[in-house]
């Protein structure tokens, strides 16, 4: 991080990290609400051919909202699936055509400041090719420049 604040604030989230996360080596929660959504993906037979993204959201307030985006690329743009997760269960809530490509949810990640420009939400973005994971990157609020496609896509 540029600033010494920002180094503060990266620590005590990675610090929090464990609790939030607990994972066990060489093991799978099937229990989890991952687990549970790439079932449900695989049940809601999505056209996940080729090349495809998953994009985890997880916006904090008062009230925590868990979404989660599948992007199904074509030749010139793509199909979004956007799914809920509400009740202990995911729900499909929507399905559009977005003009994206797989170089726009390819975001590279940049050492920067946090700053009120950057999406304020926790953002998982998985890139998968002939059922192959290409690509997992975390990123934490404000790491993600607002404007882009897929910041654009969230909001």
């Amino acid at each position: 991080m540029k600033q010494e604040n920002d180094s503060s604030l990266c620590a005590n989230r990675l610090a929090s990290l464990p609790y939030m996360w607990s994972v066990t080596t060489d093991s799978l929660n099937r229990d989890s609400i991952r687990w549970r959504f790439l079932k449900k993906i695989t049940t809601d037979a999505l056209p996940l051919k080729n090349n495809w993204t998953i994009i985890e959201l997880k916006k904090s307030g008062e009230v925590v909202r868990i979404l989660n985006y599948v992007i199904c690329y074509r030749e010139s743009d793509a199909v979004v699936f956007t799914y809920r997760y509400e009740s202990g269960s995911w729900q499909k809530v929507g399905e559009k055509n977005a003009s994206l490509t797989r170089a726009d949810a390819e975001i590279p990640v940049k050492r920067a400041s946090f700053s009120r420009t950057g999406y304020q939400h926790d953002v998982i973005i998985t890139n998968f090719s002939d059922d192959s994971l290409v690509s997992s990157i975390y990123y934490m609020p404000y790491m993600l420049r607002n404007g882009n496609r897929i910041v654009k896509l969230l909001n």
